[in-house]
Protein backbone atom coordinates (compact mmCIF):
# COMPACT_ATOMS: atom_id res chain seq x y z
CA UNK A 1 0.00 0.00 0.00
CA UNK A 2 1.12 3.53 -0.72
CA UNK A 3 1.36 6.34 1.77
CA UNK A 4 -1.40 8.93 1.41
CA UNK A 5 -1.38 12.68 1.98
CA UNK A 6 -3.94 14.68 3.92
CA UNK A 7 -5.21 17.93 2.40
CA UNK A 8 -2.63 19.85 4.43
CA UNK A 9 0.16 17.82 2.77
CA UNK A 10 0.85 15.65 5.83
CA UNK A 11 1.69 12.05 4.89
CA UNK A 12 -0.49 9.32 6.40
CA UNK A 13 1.47 6.09 6.87
CA UNK A 14 -0.18 2.68 6.87
CA UNK A 15 1.34 0.47 9.55
CA UNK A 16 0.76 -3.00 10.95
CA UNK A 17 0.68 -4.01 14.59
CA UNK A 18 1.12 -7.77 15.25
CA UNK A 19 -1.65 -7.83 17.86
CA UNK A 20 -4.22 -5.38 16.43
CA UNK A 21 -3.57 -5.47 12.67
CA UNK A 22 -3.36 -2.62 10.18
CA UNK A 23 -3.90 1.00 11.13
CA UNK A 24 -3.25 4.47 9.73
CA UNK A 25 -0.77 6.57 11.69
CA UNK A 26 -1.98 10.12 12.60
CA UNK A 27 -5.51 9.33 11.47
CA UNK A 28 -8.32 11.74 12.36
CA UNK A 29 -10.75 10.52 15.02
CA UNK A 30 -14.17 12.05 15.64
CA UNK A 31 -16.90 11.45 18.21
CA UNK A 32 -20.53 11.67 17.18
CA UNK A 33 -23.64 11.58 19.31
CA UNK A 34 -26.30 10.57 16.78
CA UNK A 35 -26.97 9.32 13.26
CA UNK A 36 -27.20 12.87 11.87
CA UNK A 37 -23.67 13.71 13.11
CA UNK A 38 -22.38 10.39 11.74
CA UNK A 39 -23.85 11.03 8.28
CA UNK A 40 -22.39 14.54 8.26
CA UNK A 41 -18.88 13.13 8.87
CA UNK A 42 -19.38 10.46 6.19
CA UNK A 43 -20.41 13.12 3.66
CA UNK A 44 -17.41 15.31 4.56
CA UNK A 45 -15.08 12.36 4.01
CA UNK A 46 -16.72 11.45 0.73
CA UNK A 47 -16.11 14.96 -0.64
CA UNK A 48 -12.34 14.39 -0.39
CA UNK A 49 -12.35 11.24 -2.52
CA UNK A 50 -10.93 11.29 -6.02
CA UNK A 51 -12.67 9.56 -8.93
CA UNK A 52 -11.86 9.29 -12.62
CA UNK A 53 -13.21 7.29 -15.53
CA UNK A 54 -11.44 4.12 -16.65
CA UNK A 55 -12.11 1.76 -19.55
CA UNK A 56 -14.14 -0.48 -17.23
CA UNK A 57 -15.81 1.97 -14.87
CA UNK A 58 -17.09 5.51 -15.43
CA UNK A 59 -16.53 6.52 -11.78
CA UNK A 60 -13.54 4.48 -10.62
CA UNK A 61 -12.30 5.46 -7.17
CA UNK A 62 -8.76 6.81 -6.92
CA UNK A 63 -8.78 6.77 -3.15
CA UNK A 64 -9.82 4.43 -0.39
CA UNK A 65 -11.64 5.04 2.83
CA UNK A 66 -11.09 3.34 6.16
CA UNK A 67 -14.17 3.90 8.29
CA UNK A 68 -14.37 2.30 11.71
CA UNK A 69 -17.27 2.60 14.12
CA UNK A 70 -16.67 2.01 17.82
CA UNK A 71 -19.70 1.99 20.06
CA UNK A 72 -19.45 3.04 23.69
CA UNK A 73 -22.34 3.06 26.12
CA UNK A 74 -21.93 5.53 28.96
Amino acid sequence: MKEKKKKNGEVLKIREDPSTGFYVDKLSVFSVKNEKDLMKKLKQGNKGRKVRATNMNEYSSRSHTIFTISNAIT
